[in-house]
C-alpha cells in the first residue's frame, strides 16, 4: 500500500475486477485511509504560537525533489519567489535532506510551502500538509480546494494559495510576519 497520487502510480495488470473493496485516500473509497489526521484537543494557540514563532529564523521554506516545469506547484513557486525569499532544499536544488534535516528545517521556518505534486485529485493530501503542522510551521497549501483541507485540519491552521489573487498578494501577506 502507498499513498501516491494516481498520476504517479503504475497500473498493475491483471488486478482489474479482482477486488470489490477499495482502501485509499479518496472520500468515495469503501475505506478512507489518511496518512495523518489532526485533532484539536484544547485551545492553546494563544499560549504556544508566540513562543514557537519567536524561535523561527526563516520566513518561507520548501523541500522538493520531484521537479517538473509543467507542475502547477513549480509554476506557482517561480512566480512567488519573485516577491519573497524562499529557502529551498531537496534534490532539485542540490541540497538533498534526510529525515532529521527535514524536521530541523520545519522547526526553523514560519511558513512551509506544502505544494502537492498534483492539484488534479481533490482528495489527495500527504505529509506535505501534516509534517509542517507537527513541527510548528504553517503550511501554505496548493493542491486540493480549501474546503477539502478543512475536513482534516482546522481552517486557520494553514494558508491556501487560492485565498490570494496572485503569488504577489500571498507574498505580501507572508511578509507581515
Amino acid at each position: 500500500m502507498h499513498f501516491e497520487s494516481p498520476q504517479n502510480t503504475r497500473r498493475l495488470d491483471g488486478l482489474e475486477n479482482l477486488f470489490n473493496v477499495t482502501l485509499n485516500y479518496r472520500r468515495d473509497a469503501d475505506v478512507v485511509r489518511r496518512e495523518q489526521i489532526m485533532i484539536k484537543t484544547e485551545d492553546v494557540e494563544d499560549k504556544i504560537f508566540p513562543q514557537v514563532l519567536d524561535k523561527k529564523d526563516k520566513l518561507v521554506c520548501w523541500v522538493v525533489s520531484n521537479w517538473n516545469e509543467q507542475f502547477e506547484r513549480v509554476k506557482y513557486y517561480n512566480e512567488l519567489k519573485k516577491h519573497i525569499n524562499i529557502y529551498t532544499f531537496g534534490r532539485h536544488f542540490g541540497k538533498a535532506v534526510n529525515d532529521a534535516e527535514y524536521k530541523e528545517i520545519l522547526t526553523t521556518c514560519k511558513f512551509y510551502l506544502s505544494f502537492e505534486n498534483t492539484a488534479a485529485h481533490y482528495d489527495y493530501m500527504t505529509e506535505k500538509l501534516f509534517n509542517p503542522l507537527t513541527f510548528g510551521s504553517v503550511p501554505v497549501t496548493l493542491g486540493a480546494p480549501r474546503y477539502i483541507y478543512e475536513r482534516f485540519v482546522p481552517k486557520d491552521a494553514f494558508i491556501h494559495v487560492k485565498d490570494f489573487s496572485s503569488p504577489q498578494k500571498l507574498a505580501e501577506h507572508l511578509l507581515i510576519y
